[in-house]
């Protein structure tokens, strides 16, 4: 999945974690309270930044967790490359879904 066509908005009822790690000089805190998302032809990915990340589809239905926001996980000097969402609903009969995002910023 690809976030190229992105659209944002802000999550007025996002609540805000304490102790996010926004970057070194608080870079990344410009991104706190907005979403982002990606409409393809079954679905509507929604990631909501330091929040979570969901899945709904475009013929009604109630809305998939893919994962919580969890850290930052780039290697080495690039930590702040890679977001990690973890502890999703569980998928049928399999584990709890999950979510990395290669950021675009970096």
């Amino acid at each position: 999945m690809c976030f190229a066509r992105l659209t944002v908005g802000a999550d007025s009822n996002s609540r805000r974690q304490p102790n996010i790690d926004i970057g070194i000089h608080g870079e990344y805190s410009i991104f706190i309270d907005q979403y982002y998302y990606y409409n393809e032809r079954e679905h509507i990915y929604t990631l909501c930044m330091f929040k979570n990340a969901k899945q709904i589809s475009n013929s009604g239905g109630n809305a998939v967790i893919i994962g919580y926001w969890d850290s930052w996980t780039g290697q080495g000097n690039n930590k702040y490359l890679k977001m990690k969402y973890l502890n999703g609903n569980k998928c049928w009969g399999g584990p709890a879904r999950s979510f990395s995002y290669i950021s675009m910023w970096n």
